[in-house]
């Protein structure tokens, strides 16, 4: 009987120790773990450029394709240049001071908090970038496929006929 009591000493004495030891460890992790840098940030800037980016292929495939039925060429070259990436407007809190030269000084955003602690603005809008320039290129081109593809492309982008340049290649 003495000797179950000394096994069960000796056990609760060791596992004791193994929890507390287990237990730092956790304390340490955590707080080595609030100590690495987050690539949230990172990517959300990445996102962003490579949405923008993706915006205009697929801008410039759907004007290359419009110039295609227009034209009936089989050669079409479209680029696109944007005037700037998204914008976004946020829910503001109504509360706006202005200073003496007319200026807002400060600005109060709606903030909401996401499942995992993220705070953001409240997105009302979303801005797609602005047209800034359209060049078109094909192979088969007159001068009145050249007016009727000028038009389609300011309709369909709603840009005007100086940001459309629209010619033949030259073989």
């Amino acid at each position: 009987m003495n000797e179950d009591k000394n096994i069960l000493e000796k056990l609760r004495g060791k596992t004791g120790k193994i929890v507390f030891v287990l237990g730092i460890a956790g304390i340490l992790l955590i707080f080595l773990s609030s100590l690495l840098p987050k690539g949230d940030g990172k990517k959300t800037v990445s996102q962003s450029a490579d949405t923008t980016e993706q915006y205009c292929r697929e801008l410039e495939e759907k004007v290359s394709r419009l110039v295609k039925s227009i034209t009936g060429s089989k050669r079409v070259s479209v680029v696109i240049t944007l005037d700037s990436g998204k914008q976004y407007v946020y829910a503001d809190e109504g509360r706006h001071s202005q200073s003496e030269t007319g200026d807002s000084g400060e600005q109060s955003y709606t903030i909401i908090r996401s499942s995992d602690g993220e705070e953001s603005g409240l997105l009302v809008t979303e801005y797609q970038p602005i047209v800034r320039g359209v060049a078109i290129v094909c192979s088969s081109l007159g001068s009145q496929k050249s007016d009727a593809v000028s038009a389609a492309v300011c309709a369909a982008l709603d840009v005007s006929e100086r940001k459309v340049y629209v010619t033949q290649y030259a073989y």
